[in-house]
């Protein structure tokens, strides 16, 4: 199975007066950086069965507008287990619950995707995703095994980034 995780993009400063962390929206940049991700993303031909998002409205949006760029027909769904507190672990259960897809869109926060990537990939050192970043992963089948990096596409180059 192939897993695509995806940081928000660029969004509204945190702490910003009068606005929920979760509430915030993205800015002009981030929307326009991540059409070029889901443009470049779909260039690739990459399979793209599912895409979930956690509920905070920068992540939201981020998969809608990567949905579209990348010619997805399917719904952006929501899960807890992209939110900003969830553990790998918890990625991983739920990614167990959904079964074996040909492709998996998962949009979330830092620090968690690349503690995701990681966790996947077994590198303990696997860098901070910039903001609107993706990182192809193939998961293996069987458990215990590490995933194979496919590829890191940055939103500043638009280029991928290979092993």
């Amino acid at each position: 199975m192939k897993i695509y995780l995806i940081r928000h993009a660029a969004a509204v400063e945190r702490g910003t007066p009068g606005m929920m962390d979760e509430d915030r929206p993205l800015i002009q940049k981030g929307r326009d950086r991540m059409v070029d991700i889901g443009k470049a993303f779909k260039a690739e031909g990459l399979p793209l069965a599912r895409l979930f998002a956690s509920p905070l409205v920068r992540a939201v949006q981020t998969a809608e507008l990567f949905a579209w760029a990348a010619g997805f027909r399917g719904e952006v769904e929501i899960t807890r287990a992209l939110v900003p507190s969830a553990s790998p672990q918890d990625l991983e259960q739920f990614l167990r619950s959904i079964g074996d897809c040909k492709g998996i869109g998962l949009v979330g926060h830092e620090p968690n995707m690349h503690e995701f990537a990681g966790h996947f990939l077994a590198r303990a050192d696997f860098p901070e995703f910039k903001k609107g970043a993706l990182c192809a992963i193939d998961l293996p089948r069987g458990p215990g095994e590490a995933g194979r990096l496919l590829g890191l596409l940055q939103p500043k180059s638009l280029e991928w980034e290979r092993p």
